[in-house]
């Protein structure tokens, strides 16, 4: 039986600003390592705890507008989806191979890190789209809006996580985000609605990381994926700071889609 949305939200609170906290000390200590240039035999770990805090904060965050198994559902259809995908690609030579900096590759295709990856960018990725869209969320092809802008962000992301060969393989992360989201999207929606504060975890969580990124590929003197990723972000930021700031009107009706 599916818990009411209170009840969602009273069991994640407690644990949404404990995990983003450890989640920007982790984050802290990354960027202080990328920017020292210093290889120590810590730094695999210190980025895998990077990764398994981000995914987890990630899902608190979610887990207080949707209940616990949907959020479950969600992580898993998306590590499988975006694996079978991307496994099926790499199979099939299909051109963007990751490289071996991702970590070790599952059955030697996949890097073991890029379903968990998948999972923190799509879920903040939408929740960006979210707020970029919401003086839009009226509209009767705001869902729709939502899961293409979010495909887009996934782009950018890949631009900053592989910029050395990132042409054709933009476009299959750009496909597999909306082929992802036209399965994941009836888990993610509320179907008891209430209103919940703006969040503004996930701009903190997608901000931090490609700063943290960019730092990364500035040291490998990737300069054009550097300005072009930061100014990307910087016009994404804005925009969802607006549209988080942005008051619905008395004269709004309630939309229906709001929570998708």
């Amino acid at each position: 039986m599916r818990p009411a949305n209170g009840a969602v939200t009273r069991w994640a609170a407690p644990w949404q600003a404990p995990l983003l906290i450890a989640f920007l000390l982790c984050w802290a200590v990354n960027v202080a390592l990328a920017a020292s240039g210093v290889e120590l035999a810590t730094t695999g770990l210190a980025e895998a705890m990077l990764l398994l805090l981000a995914l987890a904060t990630t899902l608190a965050a979610l887990a207080r507008r949707i209940p616990l198994q949907n959020v479950v559902v969600t992580a898993f259809l998306i590590a499988v989806i975006s694996s079978a995908l991307l496994s099926l690609a790499a199979v099939w030579g299909v051109p963007g191979a990751y490289s071996d900096a991702l970590g070790e590759r599952i059955f030697g295709v996949l890097p073991w890190t890029l379903p968990l990856i998948w999972i923190v960018v799509l879920i903040n990725a939408r929740a960006m789209a979210r707020l970029i869209l919401r003086p839009w969320r009226q509209s009767n092809s705001y869902g729709w809006w939502v899961m293409g802008l979010a495909g887009l962000l996934c782009t950018v992301f890949d631009l900053a996580l592989e910029p050395l060969d990132f042409g054709f393989r933009m476009l299959a992360w750009f496909l597999t985000g909306l082929a992802i989201l036209v399965f994941c999207t009836p888990w993610l929606i509320n179907k008891r609605p209430v209103k919940i504060p703006t969040d503004y975890q996930p701009l903190v969580v997608w901000a931090s990381i490609h700063v943290w990124l960019a730092i990364g590929n500035a040291r490998r003197g990737l300069w054009l994926a550097v300005w072009i990723g930061l100014l990307l972000n910087a016009v994404v930021i804005v925009l969802a700071i607006c549209g988080a700031l942005w008051k619905q009107t008395a004269n709004d009706r309630p939309a229906h889609s709001e929570y998708l």
